[in-house]
Parts: structure tokens; C-alpha cells; sequence
């Protein structure tokens, strides 16, 4: 066995990948050997890649190498050394990369042993769900992936998820999609393991099936079929997510795109809440201070052991209560046919109460922009309750077609450049008691505020607050545990997502695409 640097010993051949002689510019490349090695001084297995001193790609390796090394994330197999190969007879001289190395099974091998037969969606979404997050973890710092495929995830023998090649690998092999963008590459690259896992096929237009390992999924014209259409037992939730981040999957015109790896991780989070048994009970959202002190895995149990004690005590009633008791279709941004919107991972789900008596749907009889706290006219004032933001689109909000929106201006920064928010109202025309709604969003990760009044205040803060989420799903389902009664209902966008589409930092702009409220309408308020 050969030994390099005195420390590593080379141990297994498992790959080696012979790229053209020359790339588009003409640079020479050389074949790249991967190997299972250990590490002799500390006794461990490690994955050691090798490519000539003189392939054109070493800078570019090199650099990635550096970068890799220092994320710190359990889930992300980290760069340990990259060491020089001195020549030795007829080997010319080489570097090596070394990595930490997973034992387990990739998401290939995991495949091939199912013989095409995949995994439950709900595996799928929680499997792919931890790749994002340690994904955004690594975006954070600004590196990305940029050639996730089914070898690049790792499920260990203790079933935890690893993830390899961060950086590196689109360094030494090129990206794997054709998003143009490491953030829109990772994006592809999540929803196609998604993709994988649920129907056994990779979702890319004229790849060699080589590459990934599995075969490709069916087209029509140029667009891969929705996993659906591949296999019926998929839930519809999987065609969303999949919709929005596979970019050779169609996408239903006005729906937005995920923008990168933490948008990606919500969405999965969303569907996840969407497919769960919890999610078929009604969905409750906690007082505002609750909500900011954030959700914990012991709220989600205790909530799940009330939800099993109810079932247990009702009996069969109560089982169709909790399996019934929805708030009944909802028009959403994403989901202009009306069927069951996707929960949203923010709400704090337990079972306390069901639907009032007499609720149901309210109408809306106007909406407005509300831009209070700019001063458009520089006149050194805020524009109190008379400001006004994209009015001309503002009802956009309540019309029938879930694809279009009232958007917000453009902004350099999540925060509205320090403005502290801008919002819409809908007027409701007489005060009602507002229980629950349903609210579509423009883009992932909003921070949103629904407040009410009797009247239009100048002052937000002034409103009644009903909820407040941070990081909001494009498609929200809310379950006020304290109806709020006033004619006014005020959606307040406090926090921006990145644009859908645009890759550079700075470009922040939401909005609301529909709203749904119900509740009941008093008999008389003095409220």
C-alpha cells in the first residue's frame, strides 16, 4: 500500500474519473482518482482525492479546499489536509485532498438496493431537509456545493445524514446543473435528491445517467414529468417543492422559485408539517410573545401527547373532529385550485379547541397599501397612516387568480433599509372576530405581523397584534388561539426574502398574493 506524506496510506481504489484532455479554454485535465485511505497517525479512515500538479484545475481545487476547511458543521464531511505528491518513477508529482470519510451508504447505493423502489415521502423530505440545512449553514459563510448528486449524500449506519464534497467537487468536476449560480445549483441539486428518493430517477434533461447513478426521469417536450405523473402515491406537496426548485421540472406560471439552500430547508419543513399526522388537526398559533421566544422540540411533543390523549378520550368522534375540522379550501399563491394549503413549519401545533359555532368566511370589501413609516415626499415627516406603497396593485391581494400579488418596492436590505415595515390592509367593512386565515405570500422567509383595528391607525404599533411569524412560508395556515375583533386587518411585512431569481445580495421585495379569513360577525362591539 502506498503512502502519502508518510501519514496517509492509500487503501481502496473507489473511483477515477477521466475528464476531455482539455476543458472549453483549452487547459489540460487529467484523470482524478478517489480513494478510502487512513489516516495513521490518528487512526482513522479518511477519502483522499488525487489529481496532477499540472491539471489546470489545481488552483481552483486548492481554493475550494481552503474554503471547505473551515466550515465546521457535523453534517458536512470536512476538508483535513490537502498535501503535495512528490513524482516518483513514472507518477508525476500530485496533490491530494483529504477528507473526512462516512461509513454507510450514499443515496445511490441506497437506490440500487431497493431495485428502483423509493422512499417515503416523508423519509425523502426529512432526509433532504438536514442536506439544506447544512447547506445554508455553509451559505452563510458564502460557500456552497454546486454538484449535489445521489453519492454526494451519506446515510450512516446510525442513520444520520452526511454530506461530501462541498465545494470541491464542482471544483474538480464542474457543476452538475446548469442553474448559473452556486445558490440556484444547490437549489436544482435539493430538489432532485428529493426528486431521487420518491421515484428512483434523477430529474435532468440529457445527462448521462452515468454521472448520478440511477436512470433519468421521463420528459415531455422539454420538461421532466412531476414525480406524480411518475408515480401516483405521491403526494402533491412533493410536485410543489419539486416545482419550485428542479429547474427541468415545470413550474406553474406566477409561482416562485426557492431562492437557496435555507429557503429550500422551509419548504421542505412546510410539506413535512403538510404530510405529518399532526398536520391533519387543527393548527393553533400561540400568543405573539410565544412566538418569539421560538418553537421548541419540547412544545412539539407536549403538543403531540395532548393531541394522542384527546384522540384517546374522545374516542371515534373525537378522531373525526381532529381529521375534519380544517378551515376548508383556501385560494393561495401557489395553489390557485384551491386544495389543501401546506401548513407552515412556524405554527405551534396543539389541540386545545376546535371551530367556534357559527364560524365562517368573511368577506373582504376592499384592501389598501399602508406605508406609514416612509416619507415620500423627503419632507423630514413619515407619511403616517396616508402613505402608500405599489397601491396600484394592492388589489392583487383579493383577486381570484392566485398568481398574481401585491409586491413591495425593492429594498437593499431584509430589514426595508431600517423602515421598520410596510404592510396592506383589508377592510372588511364592519368589525368582525377574526379566528383563523389563510395567507399567501410572496417568497420564502417572510417576518409577518396580522394586526387589527376599528380603525386605520397612523402608528402600526398601535394595531392589535394577532400573530406574529418569523421566516413565513409562502402558503401560511393560522389558527389565532384568541379571536381579535375590528373592521381592519393589517398585514405587516416587517422582514423581506431575497428576490426570486436574482442571485446578488441586496435585493429584498415581498408580498401578499391572497387572503382568507374567517371567523364570526358579532351581534354588537364596543371594541
Amino acid at each position: 500500500m502506498r503512502t502519502i506524506s508518510g501519514r496517509y496510506t492509500l487503501v481502496d481504489l473507489v473511483d477515477v474519473r477521466s475528464p476531455e484532455p482539455t476543458d472549453a479554454a483549452g487547459f489540460r485535465q487529467f484523470a482524478v482518482e478517489t480513494w478510502r485511505g487512513e489516516d495513521t497517525t490518528l487512526q482513522r479512515s479518511v477519502l483522499i482525492r488525487t489529481l496532477r500538479s499540472d491539471d489546470a484545475r489545481v488552483p481552483a481545487v486548492l481554493g475550494a479546499a481552503r474554503a471547505a476547511a473551515g466550515v465546521d458543521d457535523r453534517r458536512l464531511l470536512r476538508v483535513l489536509d490537502v498535501v503535495d505528491v512528490p513524482a516518483d518513477g513514472d507518477q508525476p508529482s500530485r496533490i491530494a485532498v483529504i477528507s473526512e470519510w462516512a461509513s454507510g451508504r450514499t443515496l445511490t447505493e441506497l437506490l440500487t438496493q431497493r431495485e428502483g423502489h423509493p422512499v417515503r415521502a416523508e423519509e425523502a423530505l426529512l432526509w433532504i431537509g438536514e442536506v439544506a440545512r447544512a447547506l445554508a449553514f455553509a451559505a452563510d459563510r458564502d460557500l456552497h456545493h454546486g454538484r449535489l448528486r445521489p453519492s454526494s449524500v451519506i446515510m450512516t449506519d446510525a442513520e444520520e445524514v452526511r454530506v461530501r464534497g462541498l465545494s470541491v467537487d464542482a471544483a474538480i468536476f464542474g457543476p452538475l446543473s446548469a442553474g448559473g449560480t452556486r445558490p440556484a445549483e444547490d437549489v436544482d441539486g435539493l430538489g432532485s435528491l428529493v426528486y431521487a428518493l420518491t421515484t428512483g430517477l434523477w430529474p435532468q434533461v440529457g445527462i448521462d445517467p452515468a454521472v448520478v447513478g440511477i436512470p433519468l426521469a421521463p420528459t415531455n417536450k422539454d420538461h421532466v414529468l412531476l414525480p406524480s405523473d411518475v408515480r401516483a402515491s405521491i403526494p402533491r406537496a412533493v410536485d410543489d417543492l419539486v416545482g419550485r426548485s428542479v429547474l427541468d421540472a415545470p413550474r406553474p406560471r406566477g409561482v416562485p422559485r426557492i431562492n437557496d439552500s435555507a429557503g429550500f430547508a422551509a419548504a421542505t419543513g412546510a410539506a413535512a408539517d403538510y404530510l405529518s399526522p399532526v398536520s391533519s388537526t387543527t393548527t393553533m398559533i400561540s400568543p405573539p410573545s410565544v412566538l418569539r421566544t421560538g418553537r421548541s422540540w419540547a412544545v412539539r411533543i407536549v403538543g403531540s401527547a395532548l393531541a394522542l390523549a384527546v384522540v384517546v378520550v374522545i374516542g371515534w368522534v373525537g378522531v373525526q373532529l381532529i381529521s375534519g375540522g380544517g378551515s376548508g379550501p383556501a385560494i393561495s399563491a401557489n395553489d390557485p385550485s384551491g386544495d389543501a394549503s401546506i401548513l407552515t413549519s412556524e405554527a405551534t401545533p396543539f389541540v386545545e379547541e376546535f371551530f367556534a359555532t357559527g364560524e365562517s368566511l368573511l368577506p373582504i370589501v376592499g384592501v389598501r397599501s399602508y406605508d406609514p413609516l416612509a416619507d415620500d415626499n423627503n419632507d423630514g415627516k413619515t407619511d403616517k397612516k396616508r402613505g402608500r406603497e405599489n397601491e396600484k396593485s394592492a388589489t392583487f391581494a383579493i383577486d381570484a387568480d392566485g398568481t398574481t400579488a401585491w409586491v413591495t418596492e425593492t429594498y437593499v436590505s431584509r430589514d426595508l433599509e431600517g423602515k421598520g415595515g410596510v404592510g396592506i390592509i383589508f377592510d372588511m367593512g364592519e368589525p368582525v372576530s377574526v379566528s383563523s386565515l389563510s395567507l399567501g405570500l410572496v417568497g420564502f422567509g417572510t417576518d409577518v405581523d396580522v394586526r387589527v383595528s376599528n380603525e386605520i391607525q397612523r402608528d402600526p404599533d398601535l394595531w392589535t397584534e394577532a400573530v406574529s411569524i418569523d421566516a413565513a412560508s409562502p402558503i401560511t395556515d393560522i389558527r389565532i388561539a384568541r379571536p381579535v375583533i375590528g373592521r381592519y386587518v393589517l398585514v405587516w411585512l416587517k422582514g423581506l426574502p431575497r428576490e426570486s431569481g436574482n442571485a446578488e445580495k441586496g435585493k429584498y421585495s415581498g408580498g401578499v398574493a391572497s387572503m382568507t379569513l374567517r371567523g364570526t360577525i358579532p351581534a354588537s362591539t364596543d371594541a
